[in-house]
């Protein structure tokens, strides 16, 4: 069990949420075109457990370009399960929002 341990330890790092959303945004603005912001109700807090993990949804916004209409015009959610993340998307937003049928992701 100590061999696995140790393995595991290698290559894992400690971070704190900090960290996590600097990330978030280096490849964000690298992956994707559109302008995003996190909404002012993102409630991404400290584990009130006592752990070292974090509770809550880390909201992400992207808006297609300002036209006419556009708040006529639906949002889609894209939420993902345990296990993956933001990269199950990245390549499909600017997509959505340039298809001009939607307003926000």
């Amino acid at each position: 069990m100590a061999a696995i341990t140790g393995q595991f330890l290698q290559w894992w790092t400690k971070s704190d949420l900090s960290l996590l959303l600097q990330a978030e945004h280096r490849l964000l603005s690298a992956l994707v075109r559109h302008p995003f912001h996190k909404p002012s109700n993102n409630r991404l807090e400290r584990d009130s457990t006592g752990g070292n993990g974090h509770n809550g949804i880390n909201v992400v916004e992207f808006r297609a370009k300002e036209s006419a209409g556009h708040k006529s015009k639906p949002t889609v959610v894209l939420a993902h399960g345990f296990g993956s993340g933001l990269g199950f998307f990245y390549n499909n937003i600017d997509g959505l929002l340039n298809s001009g049928k939607i307003s926000r992701v």
